[in-house]
């Protein structure tokens, strides 16, 4: 068994460094009163706002376009979430092979748009064509198996 660090070492002086960062803050927020406090909130939202322009992408990444850099993995995790919200939530089970059938729209989607070309009107009905049709013969000895089948 290895010894934790040394109270001298540079991981220990570098924590303790961000602890002290994070006590001050912390410190400054409560005794902060309501007014500066709503200036941060101000700022924060201001942050928020600006973030994503395309200003500020022009630096960020540029090569590529910042808004789709942005929201595509954050629409991608939403969509993931609700899934899994539907599934557990309302089911009450977890079942994860939905994530399969995810993964199938999403490869015909980026293989039909880049591959072949296809314009933007047809390409949101692909994915959900191709998750059904490989979906729905997985899906009858189920259906035809429950209580009212």
């Amino acid at each position: 068994m290895s010894p934790g660090p040394r109270i001298g070492s540079p991981l220990e002086r570098a924590r303790s460094a961000v602890g002290g960062l994070g006590d001050t803050v912390r410190d400054w927020w409560a005794q902060a009163s309501r007014w500066q406090r709503w200036v941060v909130y101000l700022l924060l939202l201001l942050l928020a706002i600006a973030a994503p322009s395309p200003v500020i992408g022009s630096f960020m990444s540029p090569y590529t376009d910042w808004t789709s850099l942005l929201f595509n993995p954050i629409g991608t995790y939403i969509l993931l979430a609700i899934g899994l919200n539907i599934v557990v939530g309302h089911a009450g089970l977890l079942d994860l092979g939905y994530v399969a059938f995810f993964a199938i729209g999403a490869y015909t989607l980026a293989y039909l748009g880049v591959k072949h070309g296809c314009a933007v009107t047809i390409l949101p009905s692909s994915p959900w064509a191709s998750a059904r049709s490989s979906g729905s013969p997985r899906s009858t000895p189920t259906r035809s198996a429950g209580p009212g089948g």
